[in-house]
């Protein structure tokens, strides 16, 4: 686990490993970056290849607004879920079971 330090100088954690993004608000694309620098040498490529140096309107280095989402759950975690697939496999099989024994 990192550290965050207090000013401009932070150090990485590893559940956060994109501190800095950079955002085109022309193109309506973010990139992320591990650090502040590769956000800027991001924003440098981009600028350079699509908008041939120019500083297109909303370009920006932010800081991400809100934390990355949980890890999602296994399809079949909840009991909803569980009860509804067994419901479907039982279901399945009766309908087999009776057209096998109407033949």
């Amino acid at each position: 686990m990192g550290e965050r330090l207090t000013g401009t100088t932070t150090v990485d954690t590893p559940e956060d490993p994109h501190v800095y993004s950079y955002r085109c608000e022309q193109c309506r694309t973010t990139w992320p970056a591990t650090s502040r620098r590769e956000a800027e040498a991001e924003r440098k490529r981009h600028r350079d290849l699509v908008h041939t140096g120019g500083v297109p309107d909303g370009d920006s280095i932010q800081r991400p607004t809100r934390p990355p989402l949980p890890p999602q759950p296994p399809f079949l975690a909840t009991p909803f879920r569980r009860a509804v697939s067994v419901t479907v496999a039982f279901g399945t099989l009766a309908i087999v079971t009776w057209f096998r024994f109407l033949a």
